[in-house]
């Protein structure tokens, strides 16, 4: 498994490769310990912003990340 670049999702989206879901679990938990508290304004925006792009594939990966860095803030949330 590569490096996965989390501003740009490059590694994610690049190809025709099948992004796995380890991937994506993956890239959610590197953003929370890169943003913490933020993790989840900076996912959302980013699935925003490739929404509006010409970039589904793209666009398609960034919202699996947000739902999973949504189910890691909420797992978070019940622990508490």
């Amino acid at each position: 498994m590569s490096h996965l670049c989390l501003t740009g999702l490059h590694n994610l989206t690049g190809g025709d490769r099948l992004v796995e879901t380890e991937d994506i679990r993956q890239a959610a938990e590197e953003l929370v310990d890169r943003y913490g508290t933020h993790a989840l304004s900076v996912a959302r925006e980013r699935a925003q912003l490739l929404s509006r792009s010409e970039d589904q594939k793209a666009a398609n990966v960034a919202m699996r990340v947000l739902t999973e860095v949504e189910r890691l803030a909420a797992d978070k949330l019940e622990g508490l």
